[in-house]
């Protein structure tokens, strides 16, 4: 679908890389929106010259992520933006539907998004997308020892199970 699109990703080589980020985030006040958020701006505290410089939120759809991107185009010159984060793959697949129907080629920058569907790996081994993740390794074992524990009778309070992050990398040699 998007085999046109060839994104150039900039090779880092400075102790203080210096981009311009848009989010397309999911929706206002939830909860997976303001962890990834939050995971975002951690992840570039080190490093100050990394500018968030628009937040949109939308309803977690193709549709949303095509919206915002269609405004950040008309916002936004030509390699003014050097990253995209999309909270998740709807979202960024909605974000380079736009992006095509707008005929850009290039964004001069990287996608980046969450959840790991098919489609969102597919963007990373095409060179589409630069990098995208899956939660369920976060809550799956959780979910699945609650569940058996159901079945065995146990009654739950509702309350959270916290597991300690980890992180999953695949490799490839493309």
């Amino acid at each position: 679908m998007f085999a046109h699109l060839r994104f150039t990703h900039p090779v880092i080589h400075t102790a203080s890389p210096k981009s311009n980020l848009a989010i397309i985030e999911g929706g206002v006040g939830q909860d997976p929106t303001i962890e990834r958020n939050a995971g975002v701006q951690e992840a570039i505290k080190p490093y100050p010259n990394i500018k968030i410089v628009a937040t949109q939120s939308v309803d977690w759809t193709r549709k949303g992520g095509c919206k915002v991107m269609e405004g950040y185009i008309q916002k936004y010159p030509t390699g003014f933006l050097q990253g995209v984060f999309c909270a998740s793959d709807e979202m960024m697949m909605g974000a380079l539907e736009a992006l095509q129907a707008a005929h850009l080629t290039d964004l001069n920058g990287w996608f980046f998004s969450g959840d790991g569907q098919l489609e969102g790996l597919q963007m990373v081994l095409q060179g589409v997308a630069i990098a995208d993740t899956q939660n369920s390794p976060f809550h799956g074992g959780p979910a699945l020892q609650a569940a058996i524990a159901i079945t065995q009778g146990m009654k739950l309070n509702g309350a959270s199970i916290m597991r300690d992050n980890q992180t999953l990398t695949n490799i490839t040699s493309e």
